[in-house]
């Protein structure tokens, strides 16, 4: 669709008129979503209105075979890791690091390239980024670790089978 897109927005700049090209969710645009479903071969299994659609085929050759250029750029968005300064400060301790990291830096270790935070009865326990974190909640909260578990109680099970992030607690309490 991406391909598409691009050649549809070339074609259109060579108009005088103002158009834009907008994404429409499937939800939004049942007759357009049946129609791809139809030509996807895919079944219907449940039909939202009494709409009849006509399907009509066409042998036109795809875009790509006939010879529009295209350069498409993916630009893939890093998301900010709370555990990404103190992973740096802990592989090379004489880089510049700010004052706060390199004291949070004393209660964590870095093993098998997993950060660890040590707590105060010796334990260790595994630091998880924010897709981590979201995994191992729906699991404990969905029942996986026992029965269905929310707020609070949830963070004190994640805690128990080893596992941390700062804001544990408050993300618990709003997943629940």
């Amino acid at each position: 669709m991406a391909a598409y897109y691009l050649v549809a927005t070339q074609l259109l700049s060579f108009w005088d008129y103002e158009i834009s090209v907008n994404h429409v969710p499937r939800g939004s645009n049942l007759t357009t979503n049946e129609m791809a479903q139809l030509a996807s071969g895919m079944p219907i299994h449940e039909r939202k209105y009494g709409v009849d659609v006509e399907i009509q085929r066409r042998n036109l050759p795809s875009i790509l075979e006939r010879g529009f250029s295209l350069d498409i750029m993916v630009l893939e968005a890093e998301i900010e890791d709370w555990r990404s300064p103190i992973i740096h400060h802990l592989k090379d301790p004489s880089s510049p690091t700010s004052k706060k990291d390199r004291q949070q830096a004393t209660k964590y270790v870095l093993w098998a390239k997993n950060l660890l935070r040590k707590t105060p009865d010796g334990l260790l326990l595994k630091c998880l980024g924010q897709e981590e974190s979201m995994r191992v909640m729906a699991e404990v909260h969905e029942g996986v670790c026992g029965a269905h578990q929310a707020g609070t109680k949830m963070r004190w099970l994640l805690r128990r089978y080893g596992y941390f992030w700062p804001d544990m607690e408050k993300d618990c309490k709003s997943y629940a």
